[in-house]
C-alpha cells in the first residue's frame, strides 16, 4: 500500500474538473510560483512525520473546499511540527482520566518528561452567515473572471454588500461582454490618458443584494498573455467593523468546558484568521478595557484622575473572580497561513490563575506573563527560526 501524501499529483485541470471555483488547497497545489512550490515541499515533509492514524482525516480537511477546514488542518500540522522541532513527543487524541469522552488534539511529552495537552482551533471575527455571503461573492468573482471576454481591457470592480443567495454569473458576464464589445478602444484610451476618469463608462448590476459596479481600464502597453489573471484586477469593497474579542473569548471558554479537569497543563492554541492585535486578545482573556473619570465640577480633571480597569467579562474573569483555571495558557497566532509563516506573530498568554502552570516547550515562543499587576511580554524565538523554513528555498 502506497504512503498517503498531503498533496495529490494531479494537474490543475484534474483538480478543478467539475468545480466552479478553486479552493485554497487547489491554488496552493497547482501554483507554479517558486515560493508556493517550496511551501508544498515543506508541508509534505511535515506530513510524513504526522502520526499515521491521523493522516487521512487531516488530508481530507486540508483538501476541503471549505477555507476554515483547510486552515484548521494546516494549523494542526504546524503545531505538530513545532513540537517535534522543540524535541517533544506528540500523541494524537490520547484518552484522559476525566469523565468526558472528548479528548484534546495533542498529548505532549517534552525532553524533561513534562506532560501537557494542546487543543487547536481557528477563529474568525465574522459570523457564519457573513462567511457564507463572502464565499458566494468570491465564487461569483471567480466565475466572472472565467466567463468575461476582455481582450483590450482590465476591469475595476467596486462591490457594495454581499449576495443573499447564489447569483447568476452567466447572466452578468453576458451583459458585461456586450458592454465591453460596444466600447471604442481609442476613445477609452484617450479618456484614460487624459485622466478623465469620471467620464469612463460604469456598469452596475444587482447580484441578489450585492451591487457590482464595473469600470473598464484600457490596456495601454501590451496585450494580455495566456497566463494573465482574469480581467478583474481591482476589487474594492465596503469597510466594516469586525468583533475579534468575542470569537477568541468564546473559543477559550468552549474548550475549557469540553475536556474536564485534565491531569496536566492544558493549552488552547488559537489561530485568528484576521489581523487582530494584543488589545483584542487581552480584552478576550481578561475583560474589556474601561476608563473611569471622576465628575468634579470644582476643578479641572487631570490625567492622574483617570483610572484604567477592566470589565470582568473575559474568558478568565467574571464578576465573582477568576474562572477556568484548568486552562494553563492560550497560544494565539495571528493570520498564520501556509504563505505567511515568515510574518505571522504568535504568543503564549499564561493564565495567572491556572491550577497547573505550563512550563514546557511552547515557552520558547513569545510569552505574556503576569509580573506584579501587569501582563508583560517576553520575546522568544520566531516560528520561522524554530521551523527552519529558510532551508526550503526560495524563502
Amino acid at each position: 500500500m502506497s504512503e498517503i501524501t498531503l498533496f495529490d499529483n494531479k494537474s490543475l485541470k484534474e483538480i478543478i474538473i467539475g468545480k466552479s471555483t478553486r479552493s485554497d488547497y487547489d491554488s496552493l497545489a497547482t501554483s507554479t510560483i517558486t515560493e508556493y512550490i517550496a511551501i508544498r515541499n515543506m508541508l509534505e515533509d511535515w506530513f510524513t512525520l504526522f502520526p499515521s492514524q491521523g493522516k487521512k482525516d487531516l488530508k481530507g480537511r486540508f483538501q476541503s473546499s471549505n477555507s476554515i477546514s483547510f486552515q484548521s488542518a494546516f494549523f494542526e500540522l504546524i503545531l505538530h511540527e513545532l513540537h517535534l522541532k522543540l524535541n517533544a513527543k506528540v500523541t494524537l487524541h490520547k484518552e484522559t482520566e476525566t469523565e468526558k469522552t472528548t479528548v484534546p488534539d495533542f498529548y505532549i511529552v517534552d525532553s524533561n518528561s513534562c506532560e501537557s495537552y494542546v487543543e487547536a482551533t481557528v477563529v474568525t471575527g465574522k459570523s457564519k452567515k457573513r462567511q457564507a455571503e463572502e464565499e458566494r461573492l468570491t465564487e461569483l468573482l471567480k466565475n466572472l473572471n472565467r466567463m468575461i471576454v476582455s481582450r483590450d481591457y482590465w476591469l475595476a470592480l467596486e462591490s457594495q454588500g454581499f449576495p443573499k443567495k447564489p447569483p447568476s454569473a452567466k447572466k452578468i458576464a453576458s451583459e458585461l461582454n456586450k458592454n465591453i464589445d460596444s466600447l471604442e478602444i481609442n476613445n477609452i484610451k484617450e479618456l484614460f490618458i487624459n485622466k478623465k476618469y469620471n467620464k469612463l463608462p460604469k456598469w452596475s448590476f444587482n447580484a441578489n443584494g450585492c451591487v457590482l459596479i464595473f469600470e473598464p481600464i484600457p490596456i495601454l502597453d501590451q496585450r494580455k498573455s495566456s497566463s494573465s489573471p482574469g480581467p478583474i484586477v481591482i476589487h474594492s469593497g465596503e469597510v466594516e467593523f469586525v468583533d475579534h474579542r468575542t470569537p477568541i473569548r468564546r473559543a477559550v471558554t468552549r474548550k475549557a468546558k469540553r475536556y474536564g479537569k485534565l491531569s496536566c497543563p492544558f493549552v488552547v492554541a488559537i489561530n485568528c484568521l484576521e489581523f487582530v492585535d494584543e488589545i483584542d486578545v487581552m480584552n478576550a482573556l481578561f475583560g474589556q478595557e474601561q476608563f473611569q473619570v471622576p465628575i468634579n465640577p470644582n476643578r479641572k480633571i487631570t490625567e492622574e484622575d483617570i483610572v484604567f480597569s477592566r470589565i470582568r467579562n473575559g474568558a478568565w474573569t467574571n464578576p465573582i473572580g477568576p474562572r477556568y483555571s484548568r486552562i494553563s495558557g492560550v497560544l494565539v497566532a495571528i493570520n498564520l497561513r501556509p504563505w505567511s509563516i515568515h510574518d505571522a506573530t504568535i504568543c503564549l498568554y499564561h493564565n495567572p490563575w491556572a491550577s497547573q502552570e505550563y512550563t514546557s516547550v511552547l515557552n520558547n515562543l513569545n510569552q505574556s506573563l503576569l509580573i506584579g499587576d501587569k501582563m508583560r511580554l517576553f520575546k522568544g524565538k520566531s516560528l520561522s527560526d524554530i521551523l527552519d523554513i529558510e532551508s526550503y528555498k526560495p524563502f
